[in-house]
């Protein structure tokens, strides 16, 4: 079994027991235990935890403000418990990527399910970052070959399927992907436009 190292934050120390009950039923085990939310990132980056279980006193926007810098920074699921059921503030939670958020209450019978749902949500939630980062990517990769293609055409009086061409004969050439190859077309070719300009 891979146990999933754990940062536990928790404002309510009369759920000190309760939580260690929790955490002795699910796969976490506790790293560190802190009873403040105090240097929360520096503490998490220096655990290198793989999750946060957060059991917090009140909520308001400041705070949600912080856990969504601390998640940023340190990428890693989060599950919070807080008294708090505000659907602005429930919004916020979730824009800043708090993979579970139970109100009213901690209870162990509930704590490795709850951890479970945060670790999958932030699962499918970097999944879904991946696939739109590389959607874009290859959207702008595509734009440096049709800019590429649109130059070597103006300058060289060529078509569009023999500028491809060339793009890809330049490429297999060098040993570099089409793309490096439009990149360093469109520079070269800029700054002969340029130079024919002065």
């Amino acid at each position: 079994m891979t146990w999933l190292r754990t940062a536990v934050f928790n404002e309510r120390p009369e759920l000190d027991e309760a939580i260690a009950e929790g955490l002795n039923d699910s796969d976490c085990r506790m790293m560190a235990r802190y009873s403040d939310l105090d240097n929360m990132a520096e503490r998490l980056a220096k655990l290198d935890a793989d999750v946060a279980i957060m059991v917090l006193k009140a909520l308001d926007s400041a705070r949600v403000e912080q856990l969504k810098s601390v998640i940023a920074d340190n990428e890693l699921p989060v599950a919070l418990f807080a008294d708090d059921a505000d659907p602005g503030i429930i919004v916020k939670l979730v824009k800043a990527d708090v993979g579970a958020y139970v109100y009213d209450g901690f209870s162990p019978e509930r704590f490795r399910a709850v951890v479970a749902v945060a670790v999958a949500r932030y699962v499918e939630m970097r999944k879904l970052r991946q696939t739109a980062d590389d959607a874009t990517r290859k959207l702008e990769e595509r734009k440096a070959v049709e800019r590429a293609k649109g130059l070597l055409m103006s300058h060289h009086k060529m078509s569009e399927d023999d500028a491809y061409k060339t793009l890809r004969q330049l490429a297999m050439n060098r040993g570099q992907r089409i793309v490096d190859t439009a990149h360093n077309t469109i520079d070269m070719l800029e700054m002969v436009g340029k130079g024919a300009s002065r």
